[in-house]
C-alpha cells in the first residue's frame, strides 16, 4: 500500500505541476472546477457498492466461503456498471448544457473518465478484502506510466487542457482493465453461491447508509466549500489557489492514509473472528496515524509558502498561506480510515451519519460567514474546522459504543513531537534570504529534530519497540543496517 501511494503521489505531483505551469492559474481554475465536480459524482459511489463489496467479501473470506465471495463480486459489479452508465450519461448532458464551449473538448473527456473509474473500484476492493494488495500496485503503476506518457506527449504537442483530460482517461482505462483481470483470475469462474435473503438485507442496509454517509461527507470534507467559493467569489484564480492548496494537503494525507488503510485491511480481516483484537488494533492504529499526521502536517505547514512557490511558481504564491491552514487542520481527515472502519465493521454507520450531518451543517454556516470576508482562506478554515470536529466526535463515540479504548495520554507525546518538528523547520529556514535555502534548511532541520523529539518525549514504549523491530526485520539487509541505529535511538533501546 505504501508503494502504491508513493506511485500515485509522484504521478499526481508531476501531473499537477506540469499542467499548472503550462496552462496558468486562470485556465487551471476552470479545468479544476470541472474535474472537482466530476470527482464529486464519482465519490458518491466510493463507499456505497464498493464499500459493501469490501465489507462482505472480507467476511466471506474470513469464514472460508469463496463461493459466496464470488456471488458478491458478480452482483456488486453489475450494480456498479449500471450506476456508472447512469452517471456518465448525466455528466455528459451537464457538460454540454452548462460548461463553456471553449472547454467542451476537455470536459467531456473528464466525464468519460468516470465510467472506468467506477468499474475499477469493485475489483480493487476484492483485492483489499483478500489482502492481495500487490495486484493493485501493479495496476496503479502501469496506469501511472501510461498517464505520464500521454500527458507529456499532449503538452509537447500543444493540446493544453485536452492533454490533461486525455491523460486522466488513459489512466482510468488501464487501471480498470488490469484490476478487473487480476480479480477475475483469482476468484475464477467457478461455482458461486447465491446471496441469501438475510445477507442481502444486511448488504442493502450497509450500502444505503454508506451512500448516505458519502453524500454527507460530500458536504463536510470537500465540496460545499468549492460550491460557495464559486458563488461568492467570481475570480477563477481564487478557485485555482484553493484547489491547489487543498489538493496538495490531500496528497500529504495520502501518506498517512497508507497506514490508516492498512490498519483498515487488518480490521476487516478480523470481522467474523475476534472483536477484541479488532478493537485493540484500532486503538494502536489511531495512535500511529495521529503520530505520523502530526509530524507530516506540522512539517508541511512550516515550509508551505516556500514549497508552493518552488513547485508551482510565483503566480501561485497566494496558495501558500492556504496550504499552511489546510495542513494544520487536516489531522481529522487522516484518522478517518481507522475510525470509519471501526463503525463499518460493527455495522453501526447510523451514528456516523448523524455526526457527519451535524458537522456538514456547521461547514455550510462557516462558509457563508467566512468566505465573503476572507475568500479562499474562509473556505479553508470552514472545511478544516468541520472535519476536525467530526473526527473528534467519532473517536469519542467509537470508544463509547464499540468498546475501543482510546487513551488520550498516549496521543499527546506524538502530537507534541510533530509540533516541535514543524517549529524547528520554520525557525531554521525563516532567516535565510533564498527560497531554495529556506526550503532545504527547513526540511533538513525538521528531519534531524524529529527523532530527537521522539526520544526526549518518550513517544515509543516497549510494545512499540517490539513492533518497530518486527517491521525492521522485514526490510532488506542494506536497509536494516542503516535503519536499526535510528530505531534504537528513537525507542531508547540499548545496542544489541
Amino acid at each position: 500500500m505504501g508503494l502504491e501511494t508513493l506511485v500515485t503521489f509522484l504521478t499526481t505531483m508531476g501531473y499537477g505541476i506540469a499542467v499548472a505551469r503550462t496552462i496558468g492559474p486562470e485556465k487551471l481554475g476552470y479545468f479544476q472546477v470541472v474535474w472537482f465536480w466530476a470527482l464529486a459524482g464519482c465519490n458518491l459511489a466510493t463507499l456505497g457498492i464498493p464499500g459493501t463489496t469490501r465489507r462482505y467479501i472480507a467476511e466471506a473470506l474470513g469464514r472460508n466461503n469463496l463461493p459466496v465471495a464470488r456471488g458478491i463480486f458478480l452482483s456488486t459489479w453489475k450494480l456498479q456498471f449500471l450506476l456508472a452508465t447512469a452517471i456518465l450519461v448525466i455528466g455528459e448532458v451537464v457538460v454540454f448544457a452548462f460548461t463553456r464551449r471553449s472547454y467542451w473538448s476537455s470536459s467531456w473527456l473528464l466525464i468519460l473518465c468516470l465510467a472506468p473509474r467506477f468499474l475499477a473500484m469493485i475489483p480493487a476492493m476484492v483485492q483489499v478484502a483478500a489482502e492481495r494488495l500487490g495486484q493493485n500496485l501493479i495496476a496503479t503503476t502501469a496506469a501511472s506510466a501510461a498517464m505520464i506518457a500521454v500527458l507529456w506527449y499532449g503538452l509537447w504537442s500543444g493540446w493544453g487542457v485536452v492533454a490533461a483530460a486525455a491523460a486522466f482517461l488513459v489512466f482510468n482505462v488501464v487501471d480498470m482493465v488490469l484490476k478487473s483481470t487480476f480479480a477475475v483470475s483469482w476468484l475464477k469462474w467457478r461455482p458461486r453461491a447465491p446471496i441469501e435473503a438475510g445477507l442481502q438485507r444486511r448488504m442493502l442496509s450497509f450500502s444505503s447508509k454508506s451512500t448516505l454517509l458519502m453524500l454527507l461527507s460530500f458536504v463536510v470534507w470537500d465540496k460545499s466549500d468549492m460550491f460557495f467559493l464559486q458563488i461568492l467569489v467570481k475570480d477563477p484564480k481564487v478557485w485555482s489557489f484553493f484547489t491547489t492548496a487543498y489538493g496538495f494537503a490531500d496528497k500529504i494525507i495520502w501518506i498517512v492514509a497508507v497506514f490508516g488503510n492498512s490498519i483498515g485491511v487488518a480490521l476487516y480481516g478480523e470481522i467474523g473472528r475476534s472483536v477484541e483484537k479488532l478493537n485493540q488494533t484500532a486503538a494502536v492504529g489511531l495512535r500511529y496515524c495521529l503520530l505520523l499526521a502530526s509530524v507530516l502536517l506540522f512539517g508541511l505547514a512550516a515550509v508551505a509558502p516556500w514549497l508552493v512557490v518552488a513547485l508551482y511558481g510565483k503566480a501561485y504564491a497566494p496558495a501558500g498561506p492556504l496550504l499552511v491552514v489546510a495542513a494544520l487542520l487536516a489531522a481529522g481527515k487522516c484518522v478517518m480510515p481507522v475510525v470509519g472502519t471501526v463503525f463499518a465493521a460493527a455495522e453501526r454507520q447510523g451514528a456516523v451519519v448523524i455526526v457527519v450531518l451535524g458537522c456538514g451543517l456547521l461547514d455550510v454556516v462557516l462558509d457563508l460567514l467566512l468566505i465573503p470576508r476572507w475568500g479562499a482562506m474562509g473556505a479553508t478554515v470552514a472545511n478544516g474546522v468541520a472535519q476536525t470536529l467530526a473526527a473528534a466526535v467519532m473517536i469519542w463515540y467509537a470508544g463509547r459504543s464499540c468498546g475501543v479504548q482510546w487513551k488520550l495520554r498516549e496521543l499527546l507525546p506524538g502530537a507534541a513531537a510533530g509540533l516541535g518538528t514543524g517549529l524547528t523547520a520554520w525557525l531554521a529556514g525563516m532567516w535565510l534570504p533564498s527560497l531554495a535555502a529556506r526550503l532545504a534548511v527547513g526540511v533538513a532541520a525538521g528531519a534531524i529534530a524529529c527523532p530527537i523529539l521522539f526520544r526526549l518525549l518518550r513517544v515509543f514504549g516497549p510494545e512499540d519497540a517490539y513492533r518497530i523491530n518486527e517491521l525492521s526485520a522485514r526490510t532488506p539487509p542494506w536497509v536494516r543496517s542503516r535503519l536499526n541505529p535510528v530505531l534504537r535511538f528513537v525507542t531508547a533501546q540499548e545496542q544489541g
